[in-house]
């Protein structure tokens, strides 16, 4: 069986984007396997490009400087301990 586009089961909710395409593209697929609790998350061949970029422009701010990491990591612990509340 083939992975669905994470986009996949907004779209069945009405709020993904319409022209996604629900069979993951292999090309697309982001390994984050290598992060604590990390996965591997699917996008189709439409989804993927604006993901994958999207993803690539996060990870270039990050690496513009010392501060942008450090902002980063804020507004992601911030995030893990709204989960934890």
């Amino acid at each position: 069986m083939s992975q669905e586009c994470r986009n996949w089961r907004d779209v069945l909710k009405g709020e993904g984007p319409t022209d996604c395409m629900r069979e993951a593209d292999p090309k697309y697929t982001m390994d984050f396997t290598d992060v604590e609790a990390g996965a591997y998350i699917y996008w189709c061949s439409c989804c993927g490009p604006l993901e994958t970029a999207l993803g690539e422009a996060f990870e270039g701010f990050v690496n513009a400087s010392p501060e942008n990491a450090q902002r980063a990591a804020a507004a992601i612990d911030q995030e893990k301990s709204k989960e934890r509340s």
